[in-house]
Formats: C-alpha cells, sequence, structure tokens
C-alpha cells in the first residue's frame, strides 16, 4: 500500500470505523455505500476520495458503476478509474455525491427489481392456475430474456407501440399506471437513498 497512489476500500460499510490505514497523499476508492467521501478523507486522510457503487452484475461484466470525486482528482486518474469499471461492465461519473446515494438505491441493488418483478410475475400466474413450473418459465422469459430487446431498442417508444396498439398489453401496463406504479418505484428509491444517505 505505501508504494501505490490509489487504494480501494471494498469493505463493509458496518467494518469502516474500526479501519486503520494512512492514505495521506493518496486517492482512496470506495466500494462502501453509505459512508461519505468527506468521511472517508478524515478517517484515512486520502488526498482525494472516488465514492462508486457497482452492482453484483460484475459477476458477467454488466455492471453499471456510478462514481463521484471529492478532492482534487487529475484526468489521467479519472481515465484509470473510468477503465477500471469499465472492465466489469459499463460506467460514468456523476457531479454529486447525492447522485451515488440515488444510484444505491437504483442501479445498486443489482437483480433485486428484475427478481421481485420475476417473482410477483410467476406468482400470480400460478394464482390464475398455471403450472408452477410453466409461470417461472413464462416470467423468466419476459424478465430476464425478452427485456434484452431494449438493448437495442427505446424503452418509452416501445411502450408508446404496445399502448398504440390497444391490446392485451395496453390494458396490462394501463392496470400498473391506474395502480400507480411509477409513483411506487419513486417511493422505493426514495427509502433506499434514504438509508444510503443516513449511512448503514
Amino acid at each position: 500500500m505505501a508504494r501505490s497512489g490509489l487504494i480501494i476500500l471494498a469493505v463493509r460499510p458496518e467494518h469502516f470505523a474500526n479501519l486503520n490505514i494512512n492514505a495521506s497523499g493518496k486517492t482512496v476508492i470506495s466500494l462502501m455505500a453509505g459512508i461519505t467521501a468527506q468521511a472517508i478523507s478524515k478517517q484515512t486522510s486520502a488526498a482525494a476520495v472516488i465514492r462508486a457503487m457497482p452492482n453484483a452484475a460484475v459477476e458477467i461484466e454488466r455492471s453499471f458503476t456510478p462514481w463521484f470525486c471529492f478532492g482534487e482528482v487529475d484526468a489521467a486518474t479519472k481515465s484509470l478509474v473510468q477503465r477500471l469499471f469499465e472492465s466489469v461492465g459499463t460506467a460514468a461519473e456523476v457531479t454529486q455525491e447525492d447522485h451515488i446515494e440515488v444510484l444505491s438505491a437504483l442501479s445498486g441493488t443489482g437483480p433485486a427489481f428484475p427478481a421481485l418483478l420475476l417473482t410477483a410475475l410467476a406468482k400470480q400466474a400460478t394464482l390464475a392456475g398455471i403450472p408452477a413450473d410453466i409461470a417461472q418459465l413464462a416470467a423468466k422469459n419476459v424478465v430476464v430474456h425478452s427485456s434484452q430487446l431494449l438493448a437495442s431498442r427505446d424503452a418509452q417508444e416501445t411502450l408508446d407501440s404496445l399502448i398504440a396498439y390497444r391490446g392485451v398489453t395496453a390494458a396490462a401496463l394501463q392496470s400498473l399506471t391506474d395502480g400507480q406504479f411509477e409513483q411506487q418505484i419513486g417511493k422505493a428509491l426514495e427509502e433506499g437513498a434514504a438509508v444510503a444517505r443516513k449511512g448503514l
């Protein structure tokens, strides 16, 4: 560590208080949720702190990692950080630290939201009389496979065209809209971000 200009902190947030390192004159890259850059700088004496929030999709090199700079970080270091996180997916610098807290509740959750949707779809299909194994296959196709079409299509345009067709899909989407689906998503993100803001 003494010979490195960059130090990566990848410990659980609750263990940070007991971490004893001297990063004076160095840049610390933190992968911890809920620990502010200022707190990290104060405890480690780091010259600069970069907070980043990858997700579980690093396992398949499909993570999205937002990152934020606190203190003076030169262009060469920023380029290195971007390349580092692009090696496990995509990445983008954000200009406000609070964006990290919000994105911790969005992209930082990894497969959580898709898993919740898949589980709900499969359960409701089962309640409608579909055998459990078939319900699971159908739900997984929607969440895991059919969603891959969005890699090359605009999501809003896709929704607009499906709604305009006025068929089965439009009726299902309208039901979700009437049930304030988007507002519920907003509430979920805010609840998650609130936990990140107050620290873990």
